[in-house]
């Protein structure tokens, strides 16, 4: 019996490769974590191993075999970028043409066939030199020999469709590398890649249809447009090295070589972004006219049974990696603006120049960061001649979610088979511009047109608004000079601005000016363009400018104390908020309180500004007090603009003096005629009775004290009469008064020494201070007699002198001295105003 690609081989067990066990160790600086390897070396030398297992099974008792046979078409071949060496075979098979035949004689049945084949490859970086331009169409002369690959196939299908897509993409080209890389872009740009889209093959037909597919449906629509209009194409099955499955590791591929006359067979991995080349960690195991053969056949003779089959595994071991390749290729990066606003977009331009002297095709990748997204995608495909240089742009958008309080710097990385690369970057913040996308769009193909319109170096063009600050809402001007350098005439010149244009013509050396009226409504950064276009001139100019809202202050953050007493110091703390983004000219802040009024000028406010202010009790009236803060400003046509706040500070628990005290010092504060008068009679009269009390109270302790003296001489009287003695009433009162008086006088004196006492108390503290800190820093002490003396002098002279004339006294010593001195004087100034008391209490008769 014999199985074939038609019945048990069909390509769901070719492509069930997939699912098989995939192998890789990597030596020296390989790992999983760091493939570059793959896509970047010279060379790569790995070893393979390609293996599967077949069973015999009895179907009846009377089960006999006599031979099996296996034919694996996945061999690893010998071709211009891949060289095979150690090939061996278990068991030892026949190689016939591109075939491996593995045979069983008489195998027992229920038993295990295991087959393989072991190599080592060793495969180079696969680029074909095309240097110059190939003609398209090809023709008969350019295909001959390779006829059999412009061939339909059963599973390479055409179709009205996709003959029509194939003959509107070569419409018009000459060259056949440009139309191959036009189809590759266009095949990859609108199949989507889909790894759930691998059960069954499905021909170009149905992929066109369906629009997605893995590499085999990819290849084989690439292979269908192509034999199309008549360029040679063949169908690759090997494998690959991808980082798309976990672990990364080499996995089943298919891609596509096309004929190129007098060059030969150019490599396309439509999957791989590989566009007239491939990396070293493509093997190639197979290649063919169709998508649909078969990997491996079987073939088996006997008696009542069968053969079950596995599929293929494939396992890579990585032995040497070559150098890097120098693909010759430059990326330079750059932002169209390098400082943009909260959720505006940007413009990423990336120049590449080829250094090669071949046809280059290469897919350019761009990463952002979070807070940045791609509106078309992440990558470019780029065709570059020998030694051209190209421009690539990527539009972007800027998240709007971002924090105001920080500004941003926003980066990209560009690269190129992730080992040429270049950065770019700017900054972001709430306070920049937002640029819309037309205005981005209309820049960057403006700045393309520059390029190719060979007089546009010859005119200048510049653009700025007026007045300097433009407020929202309010008109004001563009004016756009317009300068020829040249010595041509520029002619019809539509310089525009959105969709108001004005014709000008500009003669040689001569010079215009063009004006435009314009009024935003939205505040913050903001951008206008204008462009100046003919035939044969493309100049654009940028206009930006902050557009303000109108003047606007507010009174906030007002902190006071709402009770206070005439003796407290308070304060009054308030903040005047700038309320636009534009300074304000010729701003008053006042405070008023009744008569008390407080002002403050200020020429230009560009910032908030706190006020704080320091008042005293005294300075309100009792009761409620009303406080006003008014902040006067011009608006932006110069109108006075008047705002203010009122706030209330209680004046509370005040005496009948301080009342008094606050009406005067409030007459005075005003100055009336009337209050003054009416003060000076109040206080006239205030005057008159409190002499007149002074007086009363005077009279009442003199008529108190004669009634007291009299009272003690009605007594002294009675003694003097019952002891025999008739002494006068008046001379009894006289002597008491006298002895009152003295009483009174010695009280005085007392208090006096006392508070001397006090003093030198407080004296001697002090010298004690002072020699425990002279003791302790290690001074001298200072000089007795001027120390003493001065200290001394009005208290005592002799203390004085004693100290003086005794200079090396122990400090401590001398204080004790003289404190012992002091009280002595104090006690002796006592006995002796005791004893004179004693004495006139005698003289008087009073003891």
């Amino acid at each position: 019996m014999e199985k074939s690609a038609n019945d048990m081989m069909k390509r769901y067990i070719f492509w069930s490769l997939l699912s098989t066990m995939l192998v890789i160790a990597l030596i020296g600086s390989v790992s999983a974590s760091n493939d570059e390897w793959a896509y970047t070396s010279k060379t790569l030398k790995t070893d393979i191993k390609i293996s599967s297992e077949l069973e015999l099974k009895p179907l009846g008792v009377a089960a006999e075999s006599r031979y099996v046979k296996a034919d694996l078409t996945f061999v690893p071949l010998n071709t211009w970028r891949q060289r095979v060496s150690n090939m061996d075979t278990t068991p030892n098979a026949n190689l016939v043409g591109d075939t491996l035949s593995f045979k069983w004689s008489e195998p027992d049945i229920g038993s295990k066939l295991i087959y393989q084949v072991r190599a080592t490859v060793e495969t180079d970086y696969g680029l074909k030199r095309v240097s110059q331009k190939i003609d398209f169409p090809l023709t008969k002369k350019d295909t001959s020999g390779v006829e059999d690959y412009l061939k339909f196939t059963e599973n390479i299908d055409i179709n009205s469709d996709i003959s029509k897509l194939a003959n509107d993409l070569a419409q018009g080209e000459d060259d056949l590398y440009r139309l191959v890389f036009k189809i590759s872009e266009w095949v990859k740009n609108n199949i989507e890649y889909n790894l759930s889209f691998s059960e069954t093959l499905e021909k170009p037909s149905d992929t066109f249809k369906v629009r997605q597919g893995v590499c085999d449906e990819i290849t084989a629509l690439f292979v269908s447009i192509l034999r199309d209009i008549g360029i040679p194409t063949k169908y690759v099955s090997g494998y690959a090295y991808t980082n798309l499955k976990t672990p990364p590791g080499f996995g089943p591929h298919a891609w596509a070589e096309v004929y190129f006359p007098s060059v030969g067979w150019v490599p396309f991995d439509i999957t791989y972004n590989e566009f007239g080349f491939i990396d070293a960690a493509h093997i190639k195991l197979k290649e063919s006219f169709d998508s649909g053969g078969y990997s491996s056949k079987y073939e088996w003779r006997g008696r009542d049974i069968t053969l079950q089959t596995k599929a293929l595994e494939f396992n890579a071991e990585v032995k040497e990696i070559g150098e890097k390749i120098d693909h010759r290729v430059t990326l330079k990066a750059q932002f169209l603006k390098s400082q943009v606003g909260f959720g505006s977009y940007n413009i990423l331009e990336v120049e590449v120049q080829n250094l090669n002297n071949h046809y280059t095709g290469l897919t350019v990748y761009a990463t952002l960061s979070n807070e940045m997204t791609f509106l078309d995608g992440n990558t470019r495909d780029l065709l570059l001649v020998p030694y051209e240089t190209k421009k690539l742009h990527w539009t972007t958008k800027l998240s709007d979610d971002l924090d105001s309080k920080y500004s941003y710097l926003v980066p990209v990385r560009v690269y190129f088979l992730n080992e040429i690369s270049a950065t770019a970057n700017f900054t972001a913040s709430s306070k920049n511009i937002m640029y819309s996308l037309d205005n981005l769009e209309l820049l960057s193909n403006i700045s393309r047109e520059q390029e190719t319109k060979h007089y546009s170096k010859n005119l200048q063009l510049s653009c700025s608004a007026s007045p300097s600050l433009i407020y929202v809402g309010k008109e004001f001007t563009i004016t756009c000079d317009l300068s020829n350098t040249g010595n041509t005439v520029l002619s019809d010149l539509d310089v525009c601005y959105q969709d108001d244009c004005k014709t000008v013509t500009i003669n040689i050396a001569s010079t215009k000016i063009v004006t435009f009226s314009y009024v935003e409504n939205t505040s913050g950064q903001h951008e206008v363009i204008v462009t100046a276009s003919n035939e044969d001139v493309s100049k654009v100019s940028q206009v930006e400018f902050m557009a303000h809202n109108p003047p606007k202050v507010e009174i906030s953050n007002i902190n006071h104390a709402d009770m206070v007493e005439f003796q407290d110091t308070f304060k009054i703390d308030f903040l005047i908020k700038k309320k636009t983004t534009a300074p304000i000219g010729n701003v008053s802040v006042f405070l008023d309180h009744g008569s008390q009024n407080k002002r403050w000028d200020l020429d230009e406010m560009t910032i908030d500004r706190r006020f704080l202010i320091d008042l005293k009790g005294n300075d309100l009236k009792p009761g409620n007090n009303t406080f006003t803060i008014s902040v006067v400003h011009t608006d932006m046509d110069g109108n006075l603009i008047n705002i203010s706040k009122d706030f209330d500070i209680k004046l509370v628990n005040t005496s009948f003096t301080q009342n008094l005290w606050l009406g005067a010092e409030d007459v005075l504060r005003t100055k009336s005629k009337f209050g003054l008068f009416a003060f000076a009679i109040f206080a006239f009269s205030i005057g008159g009775l409190l002499g007149f009390i002074l007086h009363s109270i005077s009279k009442v302790h003199h008529k108190s004290k004669k009634l007291s003296i009299s009272k003690e001489a009605e007594e002294l009287k009675t003694l003097a009469e019952e002891d025999g003695d008739d002494i006068p009433k008046e001379e009894l009162e006289e002597a008491v008064y006298e002895v009152i008086e003295e009483n009174e006088k010695l009280i005085k004196e007392k208090a006096h020494l006392e508070a001397e006492k006090r003093r030198l108390e407080k004296e001697k503290k002090r010298l004690q201070h002072i020699e425990k800190s002279h003791h302790h820093r290690h001074l001298e002490p200072p000089k007795k007699k001027s120390l003493f003396g001065k200290l001394f002098s009005s208290v005592n002279k002799k203390k004085a002198k004693l100290v003086s004339e005794n200079p090396n006294i122990d400090p401590t010593k001398m204080i004790k001295e003289l404190e012992h001195k002091i009280e002595k004087d104090i006690e002796e100034e006592f006995e002796k105003l005791e004893d004179e008391s004693e004495k006139l209490k005698r003289k008087r008769g009073f003891v």
